[in-house]
């Protein structure tokens, strides 16, 4: 029970934040006048590409959750290894979250930017 526990507190850990509205979102919902590309660019986007966690994400070694490594999550990067991406929901739900741009990385930060500037 208490492995099963830990596994549950990760998983909420990594996607808590999703659930909090941020300020950039309230302001696409209140102003029809600002671009998804001044969004994607705001400073708090991560610096890694959504491309490369979509390819990385793609089936078949998505399933075995390379694109967490690449982003900065290697404990649930080991997770998705030995339980073939949590049984493939796991998979699903990051698969449809990094195509949103609502993934994050290992900062928290969401991973918006297709290709990113270096």
């Amino acid at each position: 029970m208490a492995i099963q526990e830990n596994i549950a507190n990760a998983i909420a850990k990594d996607t808590a934040h999703f659930l909090q509205p941020s300020s950039s979102s309230l302001a696409v919902a209140t102003n029809n006048s600002i671009d998804a590309n001044d969004i994607a660019k705001a400073p708090n986007s991560s610096d890694k590409s959504r491309f490369i966690a979509f390819l990385l994400c793609f089936p078949p070694i998505g399933f075995f959750g390379i694109h967490r490594f690449y982003v900065g999550r290697p404990n649930t990067g080991v997770l998705y290894v030995c339980t073939l991406g949590l049984v493939l929901f796991g998979w699903i739900i990051d698969f449809i979250l990094i195509l949103s741009g609502l993934f994050a990385d290992g900062k928290g930060k969401p991973i918006r930017l297709w290709r990113p500037n270096y």
